[in-house]
């Protein structure tokens, strides 16, 4: 065991080596420019030096973050044979309630800044089985586990390009000792082994750097006394046959394996990579940040000479004549003050004490600090119309629809690899799911019966009746970002139009619909006056009925004649379109 180990580390460190020796120290940068602390890494400077801070780094991460900002990230699942339909339905419902239930969108958001910073986003999917979940009557152990991972904690086999391809991957983090002993997945022999050996095995790596604490102005060095390095270590392991493998995890802290598992469900490694620009043989992908830095860089450096000259202009250097009798100790701290007098022994008062000349501020550096900045502009898609500040002349519903689509062209690649990334994690969510949702599980959808009175139905999630099924999934970013809560209102106010223009009997739409897509304030009280009225409609309708049966029963009607009666009280739109063919055959009408 300790010679696997010793084999284990030696991965590790290889992986860990050439993920810092590429991608660290540019990572370091961007995380100080997204803090707004970029001169804290530009080594010893005179603090009368202006440090500007034209922050184009984070103003992009957080444009090309918002571009993604989705109502929801839920695609749609759709069965390969006609006679799952019925199941493949119903996950659907489930796999849209888990996403809200597992605050799936919050996390994706998380990946997304980070991809857009960083140029990689890393969310982990997987099963925590020491979860205590639901509520009174209806509670469960066990939870699909979602979480974002820090890139820089990250590690995979060098010699791959993607996911799939390698061989290992996994996680370098720091953790405590309390941690480790109160986790009831490990077990007692193995935290004995833990306290006993972490100290002699020798193995712990210890280097910060190692476990992702790469970043400048953290407080990483206070109560290292209980830190423990911890790995997690996935790899691929051929089956006895030779064809496919399985994926085993070993977890170790300090060197000592606290933790395995065999064979993980599902078969794939638990980690989703997002990318914002995707890499020819690389694994890593960089962003419109990185792309943009060395122009950014520039930027700050040439205001910081504009701003020095600004500031030999408020407060100018000055040269005392040594016989003037001025102290200039007194000149420095209080030269530029107001009313101040000085007494000069020398006659000549000019030159007894002159402020040293400042150039001008040259129109050159203006115009490159201006065209860095178009640049930079023009290359991440940051027009005014995209970034919300007007639309200029154009002020027609259609050529604002049309400028939003050119303005979505630039980011086509983009929003590729995210329906990609939304797939999978969409596939590991419902999978896990599947897999480990043994027990019944009441589970919230949202009802589309029109005669049901709640807005949701609660049915028990049953595992067995989705196992080894499979299906597609679609999903349609440009479309999604189009379908934003103003045009949803704008298409419930053209279907209600359409109704009461073309076929004002038939529910198209109905006031609920309404209000539920424009969603007032005062939402819940107008939908139970709705209710209310349609229940007093329906008993109206109901007395109506009785009341024109006893009058048939009386008059003698056979009961043929009185299931129509019934038939045209409830249905109207029916009784009008049989008198208009009965005044075209010339019949009788009732």
């Amino acid at each position: 065991m300790e010679k696997r180990i010793m084999e284990i580390w030696d991965k590790v460190r290889d992986a860990i080596d050439f993920r810092q020796q590429n991608k660290d120290y540019i990572w370091k940068e961007l995380d100080a420019f997204d803090r707004g602390e970029q001169w804290s890494i530009a080594g010893a400077m005179p603090s009368w030096i202006p440090k500007p801070s034209t922050n184009y780094v984070a103003k992009v991460k957080r444009f090309k973050t918002g571009n993604l900002i989705l109502d929801d990230y839920m695609g749609e699942l759709k069965p390969l044979a006609p006679e799952n339909a019925p199941q493949i339905w119903m996950l659907q419902r489930f796999y849209e309630q888990i996403f809200d239930k597992l605050n799936i969108k919050y996390h994706i958001t998380d990946v997304i800044r980070t991809s857009r910073l960083l140029g990689t986003g890393i969310l982990y999917v997987g099963w925590d089985e020491n979860y205590i979940g639901g509520t009174r009557g209806h509670l469960y152990q066990g939870e699909v586990l979602i979480k974002p991972i820090e890139p820089s904690t990250f590690f995979v086999d060098p010699k791959a390009f993607s996911l799939e391809e390698a061989l290992y991957c996994g996680t370098f983090v720091r953790t405590t000792v309390e941690h480790i002993l109160m986790d009831p997945a490990i077990e007692d022999d193995k935290k004995k082994e833990f306290k006993e050996r972490r100290f002699t095995n020798g193995t712990s790596m210890g280097a910060q750097e190692d476990r992702g604490e790469i970043y400048f102005n953290r407080d990483y060095g206070s109560h290292q006394e209980n830190v423990v390095d911890l790995v997690t270590y996935y790899e691929k392991i051929p089956n006895e046959n030779g064809v496919g493998y399985y994926i085993c995890v070993k977890t170790i802290a300090d060197g000592v394996l606290i933790k395995e598992v065999e064979e993980i469900r599902p078969n794939l490694f638990p980690f989703i990579i997002l990318h914002q620009h995707k890499q020819r043989q690389d694994f890593w992908g960089i962003s419109d940040a990185q792309l943009i830095l060395p122009n950014v860089k520039m930027i700050n450096k040439v205001q910081s000479i504009i701003g020095t000259l600004a500031t030999l202009y408020q407060n100018p250097q000055k040269i005392v004549y040594e016989g003037a009798g001025i102290d200039p100790r007194i000149v420095s701290k209080y030269g530029n003050a107001f009313g101040l007098v000085f007494l000069s022994k020398y006659p000549d008062l000019a030159n007894a004490m002159r402020n040293v000349e400042v150039q001008d501020i040259p129109r050159a550096l203006l115009e490159y600090v201006q065209f860095l900045k178009n640049d930079i502009e023009d290359f991440t898609g940051m027009s005014q119309f995209a970034a919300g500040t007007g639309s200029g002349s154009i002020q027609t519903a259609g050529g604002i629809e049309s400028m939003i689509q050119r303005s979505l062209v630039g980011d086509q690649d983009e929003f590729t690899h995210f329906e990609r990334f939304l797939e999978q994690v969409s596939y590991a969510v419902i999978s896990n799911s599947i897999e480990y949702y043994t027990d019944d599980r009441v589970m919230r959808m949202r009802s589309e019966d029109p005669n049901n009175e709640w807005e949701y139905e609660y049915i028990p999630f049953k595992a067995e009746e989705f196992a080894e099924l499979a299906w597609d999934f679609s999903i349609d970013i440009v479309q999604k970002i189009k379908n934003n809560d103003q045009n949803k209102r704008e298409t419930m106010r053209m279907l209600s139009e359409w109704q009461l223009q073309y076929s004002p009997s038939v529910p198209i739409v109905t006031p609920a619909d309404i209000v539920k897509a424009f969603n007032p304030t005062d939402r819940d009280v107008i939908l139970a006056r709705i209710q209310q009225a349609e229940q007093n409609q329906q008993f109206e309708t109901a007395a109506m009925i009785v009341q024109q049966v006893l009058q048939g029963i009386e008059v003698g009607y056979a009961p043929e004649m009185l299931a129509e009666i019934v038939f045209q009280t409830l249905n109207p739109q029916q009784q009008q379109l049989g008198d208009v063919q009965k005044r075209q055959q010339g019949l009788e009408q009732m």
